[in-house]
Formats: structure tokens, C-alpha cells, sequence
């Protein structure tokens, strides 16, 4: 037997498939215990569960609000659903110190954010707001454009229901109910997580639908392939240093007789600590710094070798490799932008009423946490599981031995949540402190969340 500690499944729906959600823990609570996954549990400890001590006290406040979309309601049990997927989200932000923290060990919804959202609490509804409203949009597409949920889709929620009670809900003395009520409040029943899975994955259907039809131009299909070599003098170094990179890079341009031997010398200059980086790389538009972007859309010959200048990294000897179609996966993400903008643009033109008359309370303010520095900007939780991709696609827990999480098979394939993480960011407005791409690394999701703009 465990004691019981305040949980964020991060796992959970659209955050578990979004985003690289741990699950992160508070402050243990003397003398309440939580059985294992899976282990006997008794009426006591069950007692103990409530949904403040998954969530914390500040997030009720923001919850049960009356939603309507193209003049019909929203069941507050679909919109309370995707504001706790908000929240364990931003959840994120603060555990990687780049958001405030209660003491509880949750965001502090309380504090102050700065510029168009006068607190953390009106950053997440917007935040929350954005996500449903896309949601909407996309499902008012897939029903004018016929997208009905498969007969194997159904049969995958049935089963991942009826996994959920027998493996989450049962084990702790819970009806299927109770643990839904648990997670999602109090209006969360069977058959309302049976319909807004449905809502989830006929927007996951659809999305996967525009991605298999969409027309690529040209341009978004072919981009050009950059051979590099980085002589590492980010604005801001010495004299010296930017002298002594730009020196060097001048001499391995001079000293190369053609594109490929430039590979080869760059490999040797690397291996002596001269060259920062070396590699060959694809470079999409609006991913790479400006001055390396521009480079390589400037009209070129195969073999073209020159010597550019990035204020953020240094000097790069620079060589044209041609225009390389790009692989499917970036394509996909491609028509999802694509798809992102169109929902995007119907939000702008107001062809979908969507809001609540309901205001929103304040958070009441709670302990700031011991763990968050202001001045490093640093929060220190301790996070015991990580959900991994399984071997079928599958979120799973390294260890679930104290920690219930809420797992979805990636039924559809897609996940419109990725539309909606892009929509998100760009309305909300968490991409202005995004750093361009570095030139030579995959573009590859880090661990940590994007910062939050804070301007």
C-alpha cells in the first residue's frame, strides 16, 4: 500500500496524445493511502479520492459553464472535459518552471500573466476555449462532408470502455461512473464519455479524411536539401570568437573543391572540435532562422557553396543539394496546417456563434509552492511516470504501479488534437516566443513545453 499523493494523470484524452504529459505529484498526505493499480481496494481508501485532490482547489471555479455552438448548447460535461485537458496541460508549463505553481502543486491560475490576459486563470480559458471551439468546427465539418464514425471505430471505444472499468474502475472499488466523476466531474457518466469520445474521434476521423485528399502544390511537396557546416558565434560573443568563426569558415569554403568534399571536410573539422555541426537537411518553410531560410530559397545551382551569416548561432558554410520531396509525415503535417488555418479562418469570420453568457470567477488564490524560484524560473516536482508509446500505438505507463491513467488507442490514427495544438498556439498566441529551428537538428518536439508568451 501506497499513501495516497494529489495526482495529474497527464495521460489523459487530449493531453495524453498532445503533449509529453507526466504525471506529476504534490505534497503526500499523511495517512491516506491508495492501493496499486490493479490490487485490492477497500471502501476506505476510495472515500479518500475526490476530485480536488486530483486537480487541486483553484480549477471548479472554471468548470460547469453553459457553452453553445451555432445556437445549440454544449453539454458542460463535453466542455468541462476539455478544460481539464487544458489544465493538466498548462499543468505542464508549470512543472517545467516556465509558470507559477500552487502549493498544491498544480499552475496557479491566480497569477499574474501579463499583456492581453490579465492572469493565468483567463490565459486557460482561452486556452480551453480555442480547443473546443476547434473541435466543434471541425466536427460541424466531418457532418457536411458525410465523415461518420467506422463500425471499427465503435467497437474501439466499446472495448477501450469496458477496459477502463474492468482494469481502472473495478480494481479500486469504483463503479465506471465513479471513476469518470472522479476524472471529469461530477456530470461525467458512461454514457456521456461515450459520447464525447465519438465527438473526439469523428474530428480525428475527419481529420485523417482532409489529409488523405489534400492537393499539395509544388512548393509544399519539394524543399530544398541543405548541406551545412556551423562555426558556433551566436550574436553576442566576443570579437574574438565571431572573427575566429568567420576566419574558419572562409577558409573551409575556400579549401572545398565541390559540395562533396565539403562533407568530407566538415566531418574532419567537426571531429577536431572546429565545427560546431555538420549535416544535410530539408528546409521547409517558416522552420529555420531567416538568414538560412532566405539562403536556401535564393535561386541556386546543385553544387552552389557559400558562407552566411545567422545572429543566432554563428557562421554557416552553406551547400545546395537541390529541391527532395519531403517524407509523408511531414506532408501530413502540412494538410494539417492547411486544415488548422481553415478552422482558424471560420473562427475569424464568425460563422459559428460559440461562448457562454456564464462569467468566469477568479481563482482564489493559493499558496505559491516552495519549489518555484521566480528568479531561475525553475519548479522542482517530482514526476514518477512518463506515458510511452507501446508497440501498438498505445499510450502506456512505464510503471503503473501507482497511477491511474486514462488510455485512448489512437483509434483514428491522426488526432485532430494535433489541429488543435497548432490553432491553439497561433491564437492564443504561445508561438511568439518560439525559437526558430536550428539549422542541422531535426525539428523534433522537445520534451518541455513551448514557453508561454508572457509579453
Amino acid at each position: 500500500m501506497k499513501k495516497i499523493q494529489k495526482i495529474i494523470a497527464g495521460a489523459v484524452m487530449a493531453t495524453m496524445l498532445m503533449a509529453p504529459a507526466g504525471t506529476v505529484l504534490a505534497d503526500e498526505t499523511e495517512g491516506e493511502t491508495l492501493p496499486e493499480l490493479g490490487g485490492e481496494a477497500t471502501a476506505e481508501t476510495t472515500q479518500e479520492l475526490t476530485f480536488e485532490t486530483m486537480y487541486g482547489s483553484q480549477i471548479g471555479s472554471y468548470l460547469g459553464h453553459q457553452y453553445t455552438f451555432d445556437g445549440e448548447p454544449i453539454p458542460t460535461y463535453i466542455t468541462d472535459f476539455y478544460f481539464i485537458n487544458a489544465f493538466l496541460d498548462l499543468c505542464n508549463y508549470a512543472y517545467y518552471g516556465q509558470a507559477p505553481a500552487t502549493s498544491e502543486g498544480y499552475i496557479d491560475l491566480a497569477e499574474e500573466f501579463g499583456g492581453e490576459y490579465a492572469t493565468f486563470g483567463d490565459y486557460y480559458v482561452a486556452y480551453a476555449e480555442n480547443t473546443i471551439e476547434s473541435t466543434m468546427i471541425v466536427c460541424k465539418m466531418a457532418e457536411e462532408n458525410g465523415i461518420t464514425l467506422t463500425d471499427e471505430t465503435m467497437t474501439a471505444i466499446d472495448d477501450m470502455i469496458e477496459s477502463l472499468e474492468a482494469e481502472s474502475a473495478t480494481p479500486q472499488g469504483m463503479t465506471l461512473d465513479e471513476y469518470l466523476q472522479l476524472y471529469f466531474g461530477e456530470e461525467m457518466t458512461e454514457a456521456a464519455f461515450r459520447e464525447t469520445l465519438e465527438q473526439y474521434y469523428l474530428a480525428d476521423a475527419y481529420s485523417a479524411d482532409y489529409i488523405e485528399k489534400y492537393q499539395f502544390t509544388d512548393e509544399e511537396k519539394y524543399v530544398p536539401n541543405i548541406r551545412y557546416a556551423l562555426f558556433y558565434a551566436p550574436s553576442g560573443s566576443s570579437e574574438d570568437t565571431l572573427a575566429q568563426a568567420e576566419e574558419a569558415a572562409n577558409a573551409l569554403l575556400a579549401d572545398c573543391a565541390d559540395i562533396d568534399d565539403m562533407q568530407t571536410k566538415a566531418q574532419e573539422l567537426l571531429t577536431a572540435g572546429t565545427v560546431f555541426e555538420t549535416s544535410d537537411i530539408l528546409v521547409p518553410k517558416g522552420q529555420m532562422v531567416p538568414s538560412f531560410e532566405e539562403w536556401a530559397y535564393e535561386a541556386h545551382e546543385v553544387g552552389d557553396l557559400d558562407v552566411i551569416k545567422s545572429d543566432e548561432y554563428g557562421y554557416f558554410v552553406v551547400g545546395f543539394l537541390g529541391m527532395e520531396e519531403r517524407d509523408q509525415s511531414e506532408l501530413d503535417n502540412v494538410a494539417l496546417a492547411a486544415l488548422s488555418q481553415e478552422i482558424s479562418d471560420t473562427i475569424d469570420s464568425g460563422k459559428y456563434q460559440f461562448g457562454t453568457d456564464e462569467p468566469f470567477e477568479p481563482a482564489v488564490p493559493v499558496t505559491s509552492s516552495d519549489a518555484f524560484d521566480a528568479s531561475t524560473n525553475q519548479l522542482t516536482l517530482n514526476i514518477t511516470t512518463t506515458p510511452t508509446p507501446g508497440a501498438d500505438g498505445m499510450l502506456g505507463a512505464n510503471n503503473g504501479s501507482n497511477t491511474v491513467l486514462i488510455i485512448l488507442a489512437a483509434v483514428g490514427g491522426v488526432a485532430v488534437v494535433g489541429v488543435i495544438v497548432v490553432l491553439i498556439i497561433s491564437m492564443v498566441g504561445g508561438d511568439k516566443n518560439k525559437k526558430p529551428a536550428k539549422p542541422g537538428s531535426e525539428d523534433e518536439p522537445s520534451e518541455e513545453p513551448e514557453p508561454i508568451d508572457e509579453e
